[in-house]
């Protein structure tokens, strides 16, 4: 949340539930911020929290 970009992804995102096209416009409109919260992300439901987070079911190798 430190970072300007990522924050203002996250807050495009929080609006827009699973509409996958909702999605994508916030990814290409902070598109910095949408990598480093997609890096966090697979940090924490892939490996962090693997079981806790369903990392099987989130698509987590």
């Amino acid at each position: 949340m430190n970072d300007l970009d990522c924050l203002m992804f996250v807050l495009c995102a929080q609006d827009c539930g699973q509409n996958q096209s909702c999605l994508n416009l916030c990814a290409a409109d902070y598109p910095a911020g949408a990598a480093l919260f997609n890096t966090y992300a697979e940090c924490v439901v892939c490996k962090a929290c693997y079981d806790d987070c369903d990392g099987k079911g989130s698509g987590c190798g």
